[in-house]
């Protein structure tokens, strides 16, 4: 059934799970179909998966004659050092170029100014503490503190969260460290009741990226400075706050390593 819709996609929901619907302006992802131009589905309210065809409205195809997308990523033969220093890179990049009203405040106490109102004090306290609490390794504690808070159609702590289970399994892999009692301690407290969030994140802990974050870990991974930039503001694009949430939650794991 139709969960939520927007000009660019639909997003279906059944039973925790998540399918969407989306133009080719949309990155690919985990859940994503990719339609071609010219593809009506506005007005579509439900979509059809059997085992080996998919339907919505009249359009109905078989799964093995479309291109499949591949949300995970090869981590061999990769340059610890080059990335450490993209690292530095992506840090100064996300201050710059993101939202004054996104967690980046977490990364620039300066940005704490611009939040006025009395939610957003209030948001920015829970935030802090959450994130406290991460650094003291009480990670159970922190994830339920930052779980469905802030605005959007998706929360920012939801997106903090995902982007910090994405950084901790990208470092698992490359830095062959066992982060599993952490990625668990966050994950088990991490349902918000939002099933966008919900899929965002359990995705993350899993290792299966949407196609802009894999674009942006293999700049870190591989190139300069130069094409890191516009991984980033690929990734910023995404929702008001949205990526840049993600992308701090993304570099605090990396800070807290």
């Amino acid at each position: 059934m139709i969960h939520s819709r927007f000009p660019a996609a639909s997003n279906f929901a059944y039973k925790g799970k998540l399918v969407s619907l989306v133009t080719e302006d949309i990155c690919s992802g985990p859940v994503n179909v990719v339609l071609a131009p010219g593809i009506d589905f506005s007005g579509t309210k439900e979509v059809r998966i059997f085992s080996s065809s998919m339907q919505f409205d009249d359009v109905h195809f078989k799964l093995n004659e479309i291109n499949k997308y591949c949300s995970s990523l090869s981590w061999d033969g990769c340059d610890k050092e080059r990335l450490m220093r993209n690292m530095g890179s992506l840090e100064k990049l996300t201050i710059k170029h993101s939202s004054l009203k996104s967690l980046v405040f977490l990364l620039d106490r300066k940005r704490r100014k611009h939040f006025n109102s009395g939610f957003e004090k209030e948001m920015i306290k829970r935030i802090t503490r959450g994130w406290n609490k991460f650094l003291a390794e009480d990670y159970s504690a922190g994830t339920a503190l930052m779980k469905g808070t802030g605005y959007g159609f998706t929360p920012a702590g939801d997106d903090f969260i995902a982007g910090f289970l994405a950084g901790n399994f990208m470092i698992s892999k490359i830095f062959q460290i066992d982060l599993d009692v952490v990625q668990e301690a966050v994950f088990s407290q991490s349902r918000s009741g939002n099933i966008i969030s919900d899929n965002l994140i359990c995705f993350s802990q899993k290792g299966l990226f949407s196609e802009k974050i894999k674009n942006l870990i293999r700049s870190l991974l591989h190139d300069n400075e130069g094409p890191v930039l516009d991984s980033v503001k690929a990734v910023l694009s995404h929702g008001e706050t949205s990526g840049a949430d993600l992308l701090t939650g993304f570099i605090c794991a990396f800070k807290k390593f």
